[in-house]
């Protein structure tokens, strides 16, 4: 299973709210995988790896910019900045579905400033989100 997936999970008890239930943590030592709504999915913020810049790279200094992490998706407003060679970058608005390996892009307007492999991502509240009991899935 992995984090998003709706597909194959065989869930035997409906969510209280009738809508889907999608994968949203998976504890890789037990197996135990937990499952949420789609809202569990929107990634906030993001870092990424051996950054590619186009010009004068960004520094320690927030600065806004565009994100763009899907190639014909719309960039949404972000503040990024590097930190220990990483770029960090703070979506304004969420994006959903995200994983490690795909690329960020940031924008200034419609210039290009640079890019990143995407090695981690925060989800809404990580740190606060506590997960219920495992759903038993089936397949």
């Amino acid at each position: 299973m992995t984090i998003g997936q709706r597909r194959g999970l065989n869930l035997k008890t409906p969510a209280e709210d009738g809508k889907p239930r999608y994968v949203v943590n998976v504890d890789r030592d037990s197996g135990d995988v937990f499952v949420g709504s789609p809202e569990l999915l929107d990634v906030y913020r993001i870092i990424g790896i051996d950054p590619i810049w186009a010009g004068p790279p960004l520094t320690a200094a927030p600065q806004e910019v565009l994100a763009q992490v899907r190639a014909h998706a719309e960039p949404v407003r972000a503040v990024a900045f590097v930190q220990d060679s990483n770029m960090h970058v703070s979506l304004i608005e969420p994006v959903r579905g995200l994983a490690p390996g795909q690329a960020v892009v940031i924008y200034q307007d419609t210039r290009v400033i640079g890019s990143a492999t995407i090695v981690a991502t925060d989800r809404v509240n990580p740190e606060n989100y506590v997960f219920s009991d495992p759903v038993p899935v089936g397949g």
